[in-house]
């Protein structure tokens, strides 16, 4: 079998490149810790890891205490896994827990709603046959995703969202600041998965939270938006009378994006462990 030439110099071009990255993270490791620390950020373990992912010898970068645990079970009898990241154990996966289910146009930020999105009913189980429940699990107004989690666990505040996201790189200036904060932390908490938009190389999932482009369902139209593009969390952190502390990452950046939104929009909830 004959090979077009275009064909062979785009694979010869693609090998030199990894061939390049790894040549350097190898010239990197040759250096005194100290070398490396102010040329990169990173101390020796993050680069060896880095180097490693690349050449496919490990599925994820080695981060000290992040492991599966035993599962947490809602009230509906949905069983979630868990992942130990750092000292904090995270669900992973987002909540699905559906007592009942409000239409697209009902809305408060007072009383709970729950939606599913795509959905534009009132029958629960009607609604949890659809593939997007299946798939991404509710979106919660925010008083419905303060009382959602399961006995032992709850909603996350602000400040455990930064930890979080100190723990994947970001610094503490960073994390206190709005909008899009860090680099790649975002992407290693996403599922790498084509349910995505589009696929980046950051997209790697490497701390296990498996994060899923779930949209949202928003107050202003209302309408539901973002499916496969991004995905959405409550804080339980108030900004003021009317909005909450959220994260958000989307298919595009590794970053991730920290800011007050509308009690009254429709998000995803990830539960984390008392």
């Amino acid at each position: 079998m004959r090979f077009k030439p275009f064909i062979i110099i785009t694979v010869l071009i693609l090998l030199s490149r990894i061939t390049i990255v790894n040549a350097q993270s190898e010239l990197l490791m040759s250096l005194p810790a100290d070398s490396i620390k102010k040329m990169t950020g990173k101390d020796t373990a993050a680069i060896r890891d880095d180097s490693l992912y690349r050449k496919g010898l490990i599925t994820q970068d080695v981060y000290p205490f992040v492991e599966s645990i035993p599962t947490v079970t809602d009230p509906d009898g949905k069983i979630y896994p868990a992942v130990r990241i750092g000292s904090q154990v995270w669900m992973a996966e987002n909540l699905a827990y559906l007592p009942a289910v409000s239409p697209l146009n009902a809305g408060s930020d007072a009383e709970a709603h729950f939606y599913v999105y795509g959905y534009n009913g009132s029958d629960v189980e009607e609604a949890k046959a659809t593939d997007n429940y299946k798939t991404y699990g509710v979106l919660y107004n925010w008083p419905a995703a303060m009382e959602a989690c399961p006995g032992g666990w709850h909603l996350p505040g602000d400040n455990e969202w930064k930890q979080l996201e100190i723990y994947l790189g970001m610094s503490q200036q960073q994390a206190d600041s709005i909008e899009y904060r860090g680099t790649h932390e975002g992407g290693k908490m996403k599922e790498n998965t084509l349910l995505w938009y589009r696929y980046y190389e950051d997209t790697t999932n490497r701390i296990g939270f498996a994060a899923r482009p779930a949209g949202i369902r928003s107050s202003y139209y209302p309408a539901f938006t973002g499916l496969e593009k991004g995905c959405t969390w409550w804080s339980s952190t108030e900004f003021n009378t009317g909005s909450v502390w959220c994260r958000n990452i989307f298919y595009m950046y590794g970053a991730v994006f920290r800011i007050p939104e509308n009690k009254k929009n429709g998000y995803s909830v990830r539960c984390i462990r008392d």
